[in-house]
């Protein structure tokens, strides 16, 4: 029945559309273009171009007219119509649909199609077919934060583009896995992704393939505050579009309009407000609710958070009113929270509460606990202002209880501080002593965050820099390559030319060549030693040798990490240059080290240092290698620290963890090639680091049993030691015998030294 009725509907939206569009298309600028197309829908005959018409007709409602539900009617009417025809004519309409419709508004319907496009393309067996219809499902699911179905059916395009040879499909299917590895906070994983399509991109030199990737890297770079990278790529689509279109196209426009978000996101809230205006004005001339819409964002978000609520009223009275009834349709909590903004700025306070409660009410029943969050501290922001605490008290619990179960930590740190400082206004020192711990654990864990967010970036600009290097070697080889051709085609020409002068030319050429060959040689093996700064030596053969390398299993290797103690409040202290230096000048130790005793560099991460022995030498004296590396670079840092101590320096003392056990090991990526290790035992010597002391090499029991009886070695036992995540652990300390101090050395808790006889003694217990 309910079919029937929806059905029904169509059919008399279809045909009040039919003999209506004359009138809502005078509403446009692009009035032409909007009439011409319901023109052609009225006269053509065949419904595949019926359905072509109407793609092209929900097209224009949804991106320019932003009118979602209009969109989705007429993606309806096409589908009801190619349901008369043919298989393929229903394919397309359904795909239609998904990739024109608010497919998160529309989820149910849209869920429906998705289902109903599936199982046609799968009876079909079109691979062309395949791989769109597989494209949309992962982007519904995308959309709808399903990400774990949205990668599957990634993979499933990316295979089926790879079997139709297709580079463009390819290249999409990557963009999309970025896109769902970045909402499952797999940056690294996102940005080779997106990377990878880049490299397609470039080679096929497809302009609107490599203007879908600049913007896609460029909001990746953005959202993870490298604002120099995200300006930089975003100026490379906007050069490329001035090549193709006008000054003042549509897309231009967005572009420009991304640079002021770029500029909101980095300059702490500025915005150029002629060139925001001037946006609004093309839209408004235009008639791109779309465009504006992305704009009033921008320029609303920046209003808000400056606290510039008379330029709200302005904006909203007298520059732009009809968009704050817009506002009321498409995000009424919104709407709500704006109107009760403006009332707070007139003095109109009654009205001002009454706007905010009708928000709240409306915002609970929304699933992101995000834009809850957001609400309730705004609302509390303003119940403090009219120094309403008790109120203010309970929006500001709101949010702290939505901010914390999104784990959103900047509106969960802003709430616990409104908190503790509300609270001592009341003079209730045991709440705001309970929200002040809050705080500062929430502190601790932001700090946590930020460093991670710190080592990220690094880890995104380490992989920039591996591609730059991979297309440099490439770029060499070629070079390489193209030289020998032409050094045959000369020689080829000079054969021609009599005996004095072809002996002449030939020992011309054959220093010229000498010369070519040696300066090409040298930069050849410098692109191979750049290679070899990335990969071990026989990944870089195998890769360089079948374009791949297969990963492998390793049953024993021993693997270390390292990391600065307080490395994040240190480096707050001293400038972006001599921070660098400093991390630089101990890794450059670092790398000595491992290459002197054999063991192989991973990867940096921020202040964090990853090596591993096992992969080459199996024996036992890898594990031992290991442990003396660990314990000189303990050995350099703690020296250093003393002399720059003496010389009132700030310095880094380091912690480090060893851990025995089977790993796998490969390349990351098919098209950006960073070599790492991967299981339980990574996971493992990563928390002996963290559970570790300053000045200390911690090991686990594994790495202990393979090494008691070494005579040249000595160790503490700390015990079983409970670790997050792990559980309970035993752990040694491991020091070099003949550096060790006389048996008085205080050792923490009544630990035990044990040597290689088997001897221990009791250590004197600290206080």
């Amino acid at each position: 029945m309910h079919t029937r009725i929806k059905t029904i509907g169509i059919l008399l939206l279809s045909i009040f559309i039919f003999f209506n569009t004359e009138v809502d298309a005078k509403t446009y600028v692009f009035q032409y273009d909007i009439d011409q197309l319901w023109e052609d829908y009225r006269n053509v005959v065949p419904d595949s171009s019926k359905v072509s018409t109407l793609r092209k007709i929900s097209s224009y409602y949804m991106k320019v007219d932003n009118n979602a539900s209009l969109a989705e009617n007429i993606c309806q009417i096409a589908i009801s119509i190619a349901e008369n025809g043919d298989d393929i004519l229903l394919l397309n309409a359904l795909n239609n649909y998904l990739e024109v419709v608010d497919l998160k508004d529309y989820k149910n319907e849209a869920s429906e199609i998705a289902f109903r496009a599936k199982k046609l393309t799968d009876r079909m067996g079109d691979l062309n077919k395949t791989w769109r219809t597989y494209n949309n499902i992962a982007n519904f699911y995308k959309v709808n934060y399903n990400r774990d179905e949205a990668l599957k059916y990634c993979e499933y395009s990316l295979d089926v583009a790879n079997n139709i040879q297709d580079p463009t499909y390819t290249a999409n299917s990557l963009l999309m896995m970025g896109i769902c590895y970045e909402g499952n906070n797999d940056k690294i994983e996102a940005f080779k992704n997106y990377m990878g399509a880049l490299s397609i991109a470039e080679k096929l030199q497809n302009d609107q393939l490599l203007i879908s990737c600049y913007s896609r890297i460029s909001k990746f770079y953005d959202s993870n505050k490298i604002f120099e990278k995200a300006r930089m790529y975003k100026q490379k689509e906007l050069d490329l579009l001035l090549e193709q279109a006008l000054i003042d196209s549509i897309a231009i426009m967005y572009v420009k309009a991304d640079f002021q978000g770029l500029s909101f996101n980095s300059n702490n809230n500025t915005l150029d407000y002629n060139e925001i205006f001037k946006i609004l004005d093309f839209a408004e001339r235009n008639k791109n609710q779309l465009l504006k819409d992305h704009v009033i964002t921008i320029y609303r978000s920046h209003i808000i958070q400056a606290g510039k609520f008379d330029k709200l009223k302005e904006f909203y009275t007298y520059f732009y009113p009809k968009e704050l009834e817009l506002l009321a349709i498409s995000e009424p909590q919104l709407y709500y929270r704006v109107r009760a903004l403006i009332h707070e700025h007139e003095g109109e306070l009654d009205s001002a509460y009454y706007f905010f409660n009708i928000g709240a009410e409306i915002i609970d029943l929304e699933e992101n606990m995000v834009m809850s969050a957001s609400f309730h501290k705004r609302y509390g922001q303003f119940l403090e202002r009219q120094n309403d605490i008790r109120l203010a008290i309970n929006e500001f619990k709101t949010s702290l209880e939505f901010a914390q179960e999104a784990h959103y930590i900047p509106f969960a740190l802003k709430a616990a501080e409104h908190l503790e400082d509300l609270y001592i206004k009341l003079n209730d020192y045991e709440n705001a002593l309970k929200y002040s711990i809050i705080l500062r654990d929430l502190k601790e864990e932001f700090n946590s965050l930020a460093k991670q967010d710190k080592m990220l970036r690094l880890e995104i600009d380490n992989e920039a820099e591996m591609r730059n290097m991979l297309l440099e070697t490439q770029n060499i080889e070629s070079k390489w390559k193209l030289d020998k051709q032409k050094n045959f085609s000369r020689f080829s020409t000079v054969v021609g030319v009599g005996i004095l002068l072809l002996a002449i030319s030939l020992w011309s050429r054959l220093v010229y060549i000498r010369k070519v060959k040696s300066v090409l040689e040298f930069e050849k093996n410098r692109s191979d030693e750049l290679l070899l700064n990335i990969l071990p030596e026989d990944i870089a053969k195998e890769l360089k040798e079948n374009g791949k390398a297969e990963a492998k299993q390793y049953k024993r290797v021993t693997v270390l990490f390292t990391d600065f103690e307080d490395f994040t409040g240190l480096s707050g202290n001293m400038s972006a240059k001599k921070l660098v230096q400093e991390v630089n000048e101990c890794f450059e130790v670092f790398d000595m080290i491992t290459t002197k005793y054999n063991i192989e560099k991973i990867k940096t991460i921020g202040d964090s240092y990853m090596a591993v022995g096992g992969l080459k030498d199996t024996s036992l004296s890898s594990v031992k290698n290991v442990v003396l590396a660990a314990i000189e670079m303990q050995k350099y840092t703690r020296q250093r620290c003393e002399e720059k101590i003496k010389n009132g320096e700030t310095c880094f003392m380091m912690r480090a963890g060893i851990h025995t056990g089977p790993v796998v090991a490969g390349i990351v990526g098919a098209k950006k090639f960073q070599y790492d290790l991967w299981g339980d035992t990574v996971n493992t010597a990563s928390r002996m680091e963290n559970s570790g002391m300053i000045n200390k090499v911690n090991i686990s029991r594994d790495t202990y049993d393979l090494l008691k009886d070494d005579p040249e070695l000595v160790f503490e036992s700390r015990g079983i030691v409970s670790v997050k995540g792990k559980g309970f652990i035993e752990m040694f300390f491991v020091f070099l015998k003949q550096e060790m101090l006389p048996i008085g050395f205080p050792f923490r808790n009544g630990s035990k030294i044990h040597n290689s006889e088997g001897h221990s003694e009791q250590m004197l217990r600290k206080a």
